[in-house]
């Protein structure tokens, strides 16, 4: 059964011609996403795919407002490059950034152990 275009990122192919796995040319690393020729090859238009990602769409915007803060610092970084205390404080903004995602992660794994009562005082925490 045949269920469309198989898409890959190439390491097989690479590794048979080159000796060494790398990724082939689909993604805009600036932006991290497939670049426009293959995105249409990408798109969520399977209807199972798409109760999967509106299930989960929660999860996945979190995720995506944490990747734009990050982007944000980066370029306020490049900014103010030659202001040393604008680096440091956005340089703790962007540890505490990174705590936070990873608090988030641990609790996502952990959040099925934890008592239905005492889910909202972890989530405070």
């Amino acid at each position: 059964m045949d269920c469309g275009v198989h898409e890959g990122l190439g390491f097989c192919d690479n590794m048979r011609r080159h000796g060494y796995a790398w990724f082939m040319d689909k993604i805009d690393w600036e932006t991290m996403t497939f670049r426009q020729t293959i995105r249409p090859i990408h798109d969520i238009q399977d209807p199972s795919m798409q109760s999967a990602y509106h299930a989960r769409y929660s999860q996945i915007r979190d995720v995506r407002i944490d990747f734009i803060r990050a982007d944000k610092t980066y370029q306020w970084m490049t900014e103010f490059s030659a202001v040393p205390a604008c680096l440091d404080l956005l340089g703790e903004y962007l540890e505490q950034l990174c705590l936070c995602a990873f608090g988030k992660d641990i609790f996502a794994f952990i959040q099925h152990l934890l008592h239905k009562d005492h889910v909202k005082a972890a989530l405070a925490d």
